[in-house]
């Protein structure tokens, strides 16, 4: 519920002339009691994740992070996406706005402004929050479901939802969600594909087809739909590493590296990202860019002998092979992956055309596991 007498309203605009006009018809309207003002979308998520406001108030057009961009990602962040969004648009983007709004978007004002136009608006959507219709509150039993983890109730929750109101895009994509976690893919991309069709601006199922298609494996078609989902939505570091390993499946490294540079420089988890990515590239053989981002998590965590052993593979694949054994002999003997680590370095001595350092490795891995056929045929190779 909104308390109207007591409403936190966040003001987005890059203009401070802007900011000030929208807050003085506020509090014409007596709505001007508590109010958070942010230049640009950026600014907006990090006041809006500390919480506590009840309804966002953003210009269309802004630098760093624009209306649109700021809907989608306030819309597909879990504890934000219920937050009531007014965006305010010239003439010349009323139609993109308008195709949002069925299920994005909970109102627009075109400008100029008015105080009675303002006034209705806001009113509308309190009215709207604080009675919601039947298909929002079987789309809020249906969160309460999954959150508690019972996904065959929130799924039946979400079909009513579709029931109550089948013209609407939501509940279509919240029920091929939740079909998707139960990985009943099918299903999940046939109301997906509804959901686009009824708003071809709901970033949320592009999303979620590119991840559908491409746990199915049909990576061409899973990256149509991630640059679907990155026109509407491009500020999105998640969607960015998703787009850029199925880049990688399909052998593009160049777009995956655009990608993942993306994901870095727009993520507020800089070490996951970074972990994250490490071990998407080492998966995919991507060793040039797995090299400086294993570096720098060893920074953070030196004595890591799982990321020194990744490190080791990757300037390996690099064909670096003194650097390899340098990362490799100092991973030790703790390392669950000892008998793997001594193979990595043999085949590196080999390649370095030092047959008697590998045999050393070798027959020290056979004196513990005579039964290692791999480790008996590089041997045979030192002796040839």
């Amino acid at each position: 519920m909104i308390d109207v007498n007591n409403i936190r309203i966040l003001i987005i605009d890059d203009l401070d002339s802007m900011r000030r006009a929208l807050y003085g018809l506020l509090k014409v309207m007596n709505l001007g009691k508590h109010c958070s003002f942010a230049a640009n979308g950026v600014e907006a998520l990090r006041i809006l994740r500390k919480g506590g406001i009840d309804l966002v108030l953003t210009d269309l057009n802004m630098p760093v992070m624009d209306g649109v961009e700021l809907l989608a990602s306030i819309r597909e962040e879990l504890s934000l996406r219920d937050t009531p969004v007014i965006i305010i648009s010239g003439e010349a983007k009323r139609e993109v706005v308008a195709q949002a709004a069925e299920s994005d978007l909970n109102s627009y004002i075109v400008k100029p402004i008015t105080a009675q136009t303002l006034h209705d608006r806001i009113s509308k959507l309190i009215d709207a929050v604080n009675h919601p219709t039947t298909m929002v509150e079987h789309l809020r039993r249906a969160r309460s479901y999954d959150e508690d983890g019972k996904i065959d109730l929130a799924i039946r929750e979400a079909r009513q939802a579709v029931a109550a109101n089948p013209d609407s895009s939501r509940p279509l994509r919240e029920l091929g969600y939740l079909l998707y976690k139960q990985q009943d893919f099918k299903e999940a991309r046939r109301f997906m594909l509804q959901a686009v069709n009824k708003n071809e601006l709901d970033v949320f199922a592009y999303h979620y087809l590119g991840e559908i298609y491409s746990r199915l494996e049909n990576y061409e078609t899973a990256a149509l739909f991630y640059e679907k989902a990155m026109a509407i939505s491009p500020r999105n570091a998640t969607r960015c590493v998703s787009f850029g390993q199925v880049m990688l499946y399909k052998g593009d490294q160049e777009s995956a590296r655009a990608l993942f540079n993306n994901a870095l420089n727009l993520t507020d988890r800089p070490l996951f990202c970074k972990q994250e990515l490490a071990d998407i590239c080492v998966k995919h053989d991507y060793w040039d860019y797995a090299v400086p981002l294993l570096k720098d998590l060893i920074k953070d965590k030196p004595g890591d002998s799982d990321l020194s052993f990744k490190l080791g593979k990757a300037y390996e694949g690099l064909g670096q092979h003194h650097e390899a054994v340098k990362c490799l002999s100092g991973v030790g003997e703790a390392s669950g992956e000892a008998a793997e680590i001594k193979l990595h370095i043999a085949r590196n001595y080999l390649a370095l055309g030092w047959p008697m350092h590998a045999e050393r490795v070798l027959r020290a891995l056979l004196e513990q596991e005579p039964d290692n056929l791999e480790a008996a045929e590089l041997l045979k190779t030192c002796k040839e």
